[in-house]
């Protein structure tokens, strides 16, 4: 006597029924849910995460961008059995938030770059840790902003992109998909983890050798190699240019009570860690909330820069603001854009380093807000960009 076993309401094969207990009891221990139905001589079963929802928000009417990725997303995981819902109205309570906010284009840099917000939570960190190995897979460029510290669940992504305005649709597919691939990636690594169950066991394939199954044609007829067969002459690989750099802030934070308010000085040291030369550097310094955040130092106005810049045998050396209205923009987009006076480059092995910025870092009545600044730095002629290693974070307790 046989019973015939569905997967997600698919036919995956015949189970002796001497093997039912034993069967049975490894769904139970793996996670897989179960329904047995005596009469039909049927089994069904769902993955560990059938009874699990992600609540994706993004804007259906004008977002091609979200929508695509959300797609992708919910076909990468759809046989681990997770929901994916755009219903922000829905009345079942969601185990992830995702928000994805629509694509910022710039004019600064050739390659996309992200950023990251997350809501803190513990359970985030090694869903994060996940997040950042895929992303350097794929050579995304990104940062991580650590929004508050909470024990809110669900636990909440949002999920910002920065596109170069000249992106063809074929990069921007390409884009999308990686994207997606790291996310989804991510969403089920996060549930695993959580709830101790292997990630193999999101499939239906541990299940299949307990099922008869009739052996395909092809797998039985594969082609033996011949070892008469003539050898190709191996080809030297030429070694890969590769693309690379370490960003990351040295600085020293100086405290001040009576005003309220913390200073910092320090370096922004870029290093050349590839093997071709990285060409004129554009620093951006994202500070938030910009109004309580003052950036000085060594950067001079592009109208002054010819004039007061380090006068040296290989031209002017120092560091300008890009735009004239550096001020306002700033304000305006919560962004200082620098780069060098005189063209530069940095070559491998060799570093370049912005000099003695200073930061004035002012509290806010009654907020608790962290006040964070961070850094990307753009290299145009070599369509590549970094984020810096580490963020400048002023939090409260």
């Amino acid at each position: 006597m046989t019973i015939s076993v569905h997967y997600q309401d698919t036919f995956i094969g015949k189970l002796n029924e001497s093997s039912l207990i034993l069967f049975r009891l490894f769904c139970m221990e793996k996670g897989y849910r179960l329904d047995w139905h005596s009469g039909e001589k049927r089994i069904h079963i769902e993955p560990p995460l059938d009874s699990y929802k992600v609540q994706l928000d993004f804007d259906e009417t004008e977002d091609a961008f979200g929508k695509a990725v959300a797609s992708s997303i919910k076909q990468y995981v759809r046989e681990a059995g997770l929901v994916i819902d755009h219903n922000r109205s829905s009345l079942t309570p969601a185990n992830f938030h995702i928000t994805l906010e629509p694509i910022k284009q710039t004019t600064y840099m050739k390659r996309p770059n992200l950023f990251i917000m997350h809501n803190g939570s513990t359970q985030m960190m090694q869903f994060i840790q996940h997040l950042k190995e895929q992303f350097n897979l794929f050579q995304l460029t990104h940062s991580f902003i650590k929004q508050s510290s909470s024990s809110t669940t669900p636990p909440s992504l949002i999920v910002q992109c920065e596109m170069p305005h000249q992106d063809s649709q074929t990069t921007l597919k390409q884009y999308t998909e990686e994207l997606a691939i790291t996310l989804a990636s991510g969403i089920l690594h996060y549930f695993a983890t959580s709830l101790g169950i292997d990630i193999a066991y999101f499939t239906k394939e541990p299940l299949l050798p307990f099922l008869d199954q009739k052996p395909s044609r092809s797998s039985a007829s594969k082609e033996r190699p011949n070892p008469s067969a003539s050898k190709k002459p191996i080809k030297r690989q030429q070694e890969k240019a590769v693309t690379m750099a370490e960003v990351f802030f040295d600085y020293v934070l100086y405290p001040s009570r009576e005003l309220k308010q913390y200073m910092i000085t320090g370096d922004l040291v870029i290093k050349n860690t590839g093997t071709v030369p990285l060409r004129n550097p554009v620093i951006c310094l994202k500070a938030h909330p910009i109004e309580q955040i003052s950036l000085g130092g060594q950067i001079l106005p592009p109208a002054m820069a010819d004039i007061y810049g380090v006068q040296t045998d290989d031209g002017i050396k120092g560091w300008r603001y890009v735009e004239e209205n550096w001020f306002e923009k700033a304000q305006e987009r919560g962004e200082y854009w620098i780069t060098t006076i005189d063209e530069s480059t940095i070559k491998p092995g060799e570093e370049a380093v912005l000099p003695s910025f200073q930061l004035t870092l002012k509290e806010k009545e009654n907020s608790k807000e962290q006040m964070i600044v961070q850094s990307v730095v753009y290299f145009k002629q070599n369509e590549a960009s970094f984020a810096s290693n580490n963020d400048i974070v002023i939090a409260y307790a």
